[in-house]
């Protein structure tokens, strides 16, 4: 009995901590229609890294939802993505003031993600 609670619970931390997503968006939206740019998000613990660099805080996690966050107040900067874990959708949003006055009519990142183990 030991032995089967023990790998279970192996089994789920190892599962949790090795969450990871590619999500991949087309750039047409940023007038560079054929290019695609790609972000891997990697959970480490109670955080998820986004390309070996920015961390993001986990605002809610669920069987559906991902919500993240990154906040730099150094810079005054809200970074934040939502993936949809069911439908392998997902989208970002940057927000600065300077980035909303030059970038006034830009649209939302909007693409699809896939679950990397």
């Amino acid at each position: 009995m030991k032995f089967l609670i023990s790998f279970f619970i192996l089994f789920y931390c190892s599962y949790v901590f090795a969450e990871s997503y590619e999500c991949t968006h087309e750039l047409s939206r940023f007038d560079r229609p054929g290019e695609y740019e790609t972000n891997i998000y990697l959970r480490n613990g109670n955080i998820f890294v986004m390309n070996d660099f920015l961390e993001f805080i986990i605002a809610k996690d669920s069987e559906e939802i991902l919500m993240l966050v990154y906040l730099n107040t150094d810079i005054n900067v809200f970074f934040n993505t939502i993936i949809n874990k069911k439908t392998k959708e997902y989208t970002e949003t940057y927000t600065s003031i300077e980035d909303a006055k030059e970038y006034e009519n830009t649209g939302l990142v909007y693409g699809t993600c896939e679950i990397l183990k």
